[in-house]
């Protein structure tokens, strides 16, 4: 059925921004804003989100990509690129699981259904670590090298913006957006030494074969 002629969209609004990240000076792993995901929290998913497929997969002894962003309710899979073993798990809030040991070839699928930040490790590897950030609207970005970021068709409201980083402590901050408007932000992320330690499932410390 056509639209009637004098329908008009919805007036929406636009974030643009500068994300500045410290970084350690000896020993950084980080490579700068490009690190970063920047989202809204709290914004109601006004457009569809993306339907995915979505694959993280295991190969050179890495998660790749290292940091995946998927709607809430979208199914991952893990496939083991590699030529030996790997044992996929989180014990993250929004989605505790365990993949269990899996051959080379195989590949094991994980729903989340819950949005937030879900750290994902390997059993045997412990330089494997990978994020899924789970959001509930397509209102999300990478920053560019320089910092700059822009989230644009955003319904008026009032939202918590959050600066996600891997390596540190997220910054997550109130905008309000207008109709027509643009809201300017600038928001600061720290790097911490221990970011990427963490334990195995059970809880204790990896060992050195």
């Amino acid at each position: 059925m056509a639209l009637c002629a004098d329908a008009r969209a919805e007036p929406t609004g636009d974030i643009r921004g500068e994300v500045l990240v410290v970084r350690r000076s000896l020993g950084s792993e980080s490579h700068g804003p490009e690190d970063v995901i920047v989202f809204l929290e709290d914004a109601k998913a006004s457009v569809e989100a993306p339907k995915g497929p979505f694959v993280m997969e295991q190969s050179g002894k890495a998660f790749r990509p290292s940091v995946l962003v998927v709607p809430r309710g979208a199914s991952v899979e893990f496939p083991n690129r590699d030529v030996f073993q790997h044992n996929i798990f989180s014990v993250s809030a929004p989605a505790r699981f365990d993949l269990g040991l899996y051959e080379p070839g195989a590949s094991r699928k994980v729903t989340f259904a819950e949005p937030g930040i879900v750290a994902v490790y390997c059993n045997i590897h412990p330089q494997m670590v990978g994020y899924v950030v789970v959001v509930t609207n397509p209102f999300f970005t990478r920053p560019a090298p320089d910092g700059s970021f822009s989230l644009k068709g955003v319904p008026p409201g009032t939202y918590r913006l959050v600066s996600w980083f891997p390596f540190g402590k997220a910054s997550r901050e109130e905008v309000r957006v207008t109709a027509g408007g643009t809201t300017l932000v600038k928001t600061v992320v720290r790097e911490k030494a221990d970011a990427s330690r963490h334990a195995r499932k059970d809880g204790g410390s990896y060992v050195t074969y």
